[in-house]
């Protein structure tokens, strides 16, 4: 279990691989900082990130939903790395 420990905003440069906004909100999760974007990936909603989430030591987050969008339930957010 990894615990939430920073909300932040990712700042795009323009070259990131995945379109964000100018200032999409991201939570940052654990010791190694693996970054998601706080956002439905169906919808684009902003999302009530879990407290924590499951991590695998050598693979990064599993594949299970981690947030609660108001239209679609249980989501994934999108990963974007590692700080």
């Amino acid at each position: 279990m990894t615990t939430l420990i920073k909300w932040d905003y990712y700042k795009s440069d323009g070259d990131a691989e995945i379109e964000l906004c100018e200032a999409s909100p991201i939570v940052t999760y654990g010791e190694n900082g693996s970054m998601f974007v706080r956002q439905c990936p169906r919808c684009a909603r902003y999302v009530v990130a879990d407290k924590s989430i499951q991590e695998n030591p050598h693979f990064g987050p599993k594949n299970q939903p981690n947030a609660t969008c108001s239209v679609h339930g249980r989501v994934k957010m999108p990963f974007i790395g590692y700080v």
